[in-house]
C-alpha cells in the first residue's frame, strides 16, 4: 500500500489495518516504520490510532457477544419473512382441498403467492425514509403493525381477496422490518465480524421456512396465520431491550444516548490498565466522521438538483454497484428459487412424485437451513465472488435435474419417484 492510498484511507479505513485482515502488532508495527519519515501528520495519526485500536483486540468470545446478542435480536424479523415466503405453499395447497370452503383459481393463486414480492421494492423505499428519520429499531416495532394486521385478515377472511390483501400488508410488513435489521447489523458489527452477523438474517428466513412447512403439516392454514403474529410480535419486543445504532445517534446529534450505546456493544473490550476504552475511541471515530459529512453538505448545498444526481450516478462508484446487484438480483429471482418455495408442496405433488409433499418442502427447507448456517463460517473464509460462481453453478445444475427428473415421472420414463 502506497503512502498515497494511506492519505485517502479515512479513520475506519485505517483501522481496517488491525481490525479486518486480523492484522498482528508486528503488520502494524511494519507500517510504521515504512513511514517513520512521513512528514504527513494524518499518516502519523492513522498508524497510532492503529496501534491504540490493536490492543482492544480479542480472541474470546466475551469481547464480542453484545454485538453477537444484538445481530441476533435486531435480524430476528427475517424469521417472520421466511414464514412469509413459505405461507403460500401450505395455503395453495389446503385451498386445493375438496372439502375446503374457500375456492381459487390458478391466477388467484399467483397473486397470492407474488404479492409478496411485488409489494416489496416500493415499501422498501419508505423503510429507508423510516428508519433515517426514527430509526432502526423503530422502523422494526413500526413493522408489526401492518405485520398482525396483515396476518389477522389472513386468519378471518372468507375469500381470496381479502387473502391477498392480507398477503400484500405482510408483504409491507417483511420489507419495514428486515432492512433496518441489516443496516443495524453493519453499523454495530466489528468488520471481521461483520458478513458472519449479517448471514444471520438468511438463516433466519431458512429457520421460518421450515417452521412454516412443519406447522401446515399439522395446522390448518387459519390456525398458522395466527401463531405467525407471534413472529411479528416478539421480535418488536425484543429491540426494546438493545441499544439503537450508535451512527444514528450521532447523525441525531443524540450524543449521550450515542455513547451509552457503544458502551453497551463494547463494554468487554477494555485493555487493562488503558484509561480510554474503545468505546471512547470509536465515538471519536464516529463524530469526526458526522462533521465531514456536515461540511461535505455544505460545500455541496448549491449543487442539489437532476443535474447533481445524474452526475453522482455516471461515476463508477455510482453506477458500478447498481449494475452488479441489479444483474445478481434478477438472476436470482428468475433462477426459479421463488417458485420452488411459493409452490413447494403443490409442485412435489403435482409432479407425481409418492412423497409427502409437506415433508419434501421440510426437507427443502432444512437443507437451505444448514447451509444458510455454514455460510456464516464460509464467509469468513472464501472469497464473495467465488461462493457466487459455485453456488450458481450447483443452483443451476440443480434445477436442471429437478426439471429433467420430474418430466420423466411424468411421461413414465423412470418410477423412482421417492426415496
Amino acid at each position: 500500500m502506497t503512502e498515497g492510498n494511506f492519505r485517502r484511507m479515512d479513520p475506519i479505513g485505517a483501522s481496517c489495518l488491525s481490525l479486518f485482515k486480523p492484522a498482528t502488532d508486528n503488520s502494524i508495527d511494519a507500517a510504521e516504520e515504512k513511514f517513520k519519515d512521513t512528514k504527513d501528520e494524518g499518516l502519523r495519526v492513522m498508524i497510532a490510532s492503529c496501534h491504540s485500536l490493536s490492543k482492544y483486540e480479542g480472541k474470546s468470545l466475551k469481547n464480542v457477544l453484545p454485538q453477537i446478542l444484538a445481530s441476533l435480536l435486531a435480524a430476528s424479523f427475517h424469521i417472520g419473512n421466511g414464514i412469509s415466503l413459505a405461507y403460500s405453499a401450505v395455503l395453495i395447497s389446503q385451498l386445493a382441498e375438496p372439502d375446503s370452503p374457500i375456492k381459487s383459481t390458478k391466477i388467484q393463486n399467483s397473486w397470492m403467492a407474488s404479492v409478496l414480492i411485488v409489494v416489496i421494492p416500493p415499501a422498501s423505499i419508505f423503510s429507508g425514509i423510516i428508519m433515517d428519520n426514527l430509526g432502526r429499531l423503530n422502523c422494526i416495532k413500526i413493522a408489526g403493525i401492518p405485520g398482525v394486521v396483515g396476518w389477522s385478515m389472513i386468519a378471518l377472511a372468507n375469500n381470496v381477496t381479502t387473502i391477498i390483501i392480507g398477503r400484500l400488508l405482510v408483504g409491507i410488513s417483511s420489507a419495514w422490518g428486515t432492512s433496518p435489521g441489516i443496516v443495524y447489523i453493519t453499523e454495530i458489527a466489528s468488520s471481521n465480524l461483520r458478513m458472519s452477523l449479517m448471514a444471520i438474517a438468511p438463516a433466519y428466513v431458512s429457520l421460518g421456512m421450515v417452521l412454516t412447512y412443519l406447522g401446515g403439516w399439522y395446522l390448518h392454514w387459519r390456525t398458522l396465520a395466527w401463531v405467525c403474529n407471534v413472529f411479528i410480535i416478539v421480535p418488536c419486543l425484543v429491540c426494546i431491550i438493545i441499544h439503537e445504532s450508535p451512527s444514528w445517534l450521532i447523525l441525531k446529534g443524540k450524543y449521550e444516548q450515542a455513547k451509552k450505546s457503544l458502551e453497551w456493544i463494547h463494554k468487554y473490550q477494555k485493555p487493562p490498565g488503558e484509561q480510554e476504552t474503545f468505546a471512547d475511541l470509536q465515538y471519536k471515530i464516529l463524530h469526526e466522521e458526522q462533521q465531514k459529512k456536515k461540511e461535505e453538505q455544505e460545500k455541496q448545498k448549491n449543487q442539489k438538483g437532476v443535474k447533481f444526481i445524474i452526475q453522482e450516478f455516471l461515476k463508477p462508484t455510482g453506477w458500478k454497484p447498481l449494475v452488479i446487484l441489479t444483474g445478481l438480483f434478477f438472476f436470482q429471482h428468475f433462477s426459479g428459487i421463488y417458485i420452488t418455495m411459493f409452490y413447494s408442496i403443490s409442485f412435489i405433488q403435482e409432479a407425481g412424485s409418492s412423497i409427502n409433499g409437506y415433508l419434501a418442502s421440510i426437507l427443502i427447507g432444512v437443507v437451505r437451513l444448514i447451509m444458510s448456517m455454514m455460510s456464516i463460517y464460509i464467509l469468513k473464509r472464501f472469497h464473495r465472488r467465488s461462493l457466487i460462481f459455485i453456488s450458481s453453478g450447483l443452483m443451476a445444475l440443480s434445477m436442471f435435474i429437478a426439471g429433467l427428473w420430474t418430466m420423466w415421472i411424468q411421461e413414465e420414463w423412470t418410477k423412482l419417484d421417492s426415496f
